[in-house]
């Protein structure tokens, strides 16, 4: 979203933008932050959130998260989440790049 001013002065939200929220579980936990940047395989930094409500709007199942967007909390296998996905990213096979977030 963005802020704008109004008449009277004060800010308030422009802008904004509905996000449908998810809920899934965790398959494989993002690495911790230290890990990341010490492996050259980048894919080992995501995680993998699995959730049937993706299927039913992207048709996978599954979306990736980094360590960055879960703030200070520090998932494992099993843990049952909320999240939104922003911005899906369409593939070229038709197929959505999924990227969750907290």
């Amino acid at each position: 979203f963005q802020i704008r001013l109004s008449v009277e002065g004060y800010p308030q939200a422009a802008n904004v933008r509905r996000l449908a929220r998810f809920r899934g579980i965790v398959l494989h936990p993002p690495a911790e932050e230290s890990r990341v940047g010490l492996d050259n395989d980048n894919n080992d930094d995501f995680g993998t959130i699995v959730s049937e409500e993706l299927l039913q709007l992207f048709g996978d199942r599954e979306a990736s998260v980094k360590q960055q967007a879960c703030g200070q909390l520090r998932l494992v296998a099993g843990d049952e989440v909320a999240f939104v996905v922003p911005d899906p990213i369409k593939a070229g096979d038709g197929t959505f790049l999924l990227e969750a977030q907290q």
